[in-house]
């Protein structure tokens, strides 16, 4: 009996092999060593695919792009030619006519102001507002406005253009390009004091009468307005020393004699 454990164990072991041999046989059958290379090589190899794909493309765009420059270069600078061509072009027969882009503005004040001397009012102020939509902060264009408001008798918009004529020289005082001089500055505090003067605001008429002679005091014009509103205002100091200045300002003036006159009848 004893012959037989061997055979027995051995039976055994081979039972206990066939038993386990059978519960894993599909995943034996199954398995593929190039199954397990791919599951670690396969992102890899995506990646490397991926790098070769993006590295000639970027050398087709590169040599494109070599290729094309040129072509480019070529036709900007035959656009530029034309352009440049067709602009002499355009500066000469202009220059041909007597016109130029700078002489529109200037055209258009002429003609405004011949329309203002003329009476057409409405003519001129279609001219200045045309000036202005290319040059928003012209200075004449809007003065010949301020004319034209006048003349319709439209004293509120009178105002409004000659107080923005003055803010826009008191923004620009320090510019070495502005036309406008001092004397340009008082005639604009003056028509803004013979607008309040019309209007009796003598507060203000007198505050732009004194701004007119602070920048042209030699004007006979504003100092015989600083009389007028000395005189108005009772101010008998005020109205003499502004007669003073005018008998050395203009000695010749014919109104002297009657400015005495009003200035002693303050008193009585």
């Amino acid at each position: 009996m004893y012959d037989l454990i061997p055979f027995l164990v051995i039976g055994g072991a081979v039972a206990g092999i066939i038993f386990i041999l059978s519960r894993r046989w599909n995943d034996i059958v199954s398995f593929s060593p190039k199954d397990e290379e791919s599951s670690g090589d396969k992102a890899i190899k995506k990646q490397l695919v991926e790098r070769r794909m993006d590295r000639i493309i970027k050398e087709k765009k590169e040599r494109i792009g070599k290729n094309l420059r040129p072509v480019v270069s070529k036709i900007s600078g035959m656009l530029g030619s034309w352009h440049n061509s067709i602009q002499d072009l355009y500066h000469r027969e202009n220059a041909r006519k007597g016109f130029s882009e700078t002489s529109v503005p200037a055209r258009g004040i002429d003609r405004g102001w011949a329309h203002v001397e003329e009476g057409r009012l409405a003519e001129a102020e279609g001219e200045f507002i045309a000036v202005l939509s290319k040059e928003p902060k012209n200075i004449s264009a809007y003065e010949g406005l301020s004319r034209v408001y006048l003349g319709q008798r439209d004293l509120e918009k009178a105002k409004e253009t000659l107080i923005y004529i003055l803010k826009v020289l008191a923004l620009s005082s320090g510019d070495p390009n502005r036309t406008q001089t001092d004397i340009d500055v008082a005639k604009y505090h003056f028509l803004l004091g013979d607008i309040f003067f019309e209007e009796r605001d003598w507060t203000l008429a007198a505050k732009h009468f004194e701004k007119a002679y602070f920048y042209d005091s030699k004007n006979p014009k504003y100092i015989d307005r600083m009389i007028e509103m000395g005189i108005i205002g009772l101010d008998i100091t005020k109205a003499r020393d502004y007669l003073l200045k005018l008998k050395l300002a203009n000695p010749e003036n014919q109104k002297i004699r009657e400015l005495e006159e009003r200035i002693d009848n303050i008193r009585k």
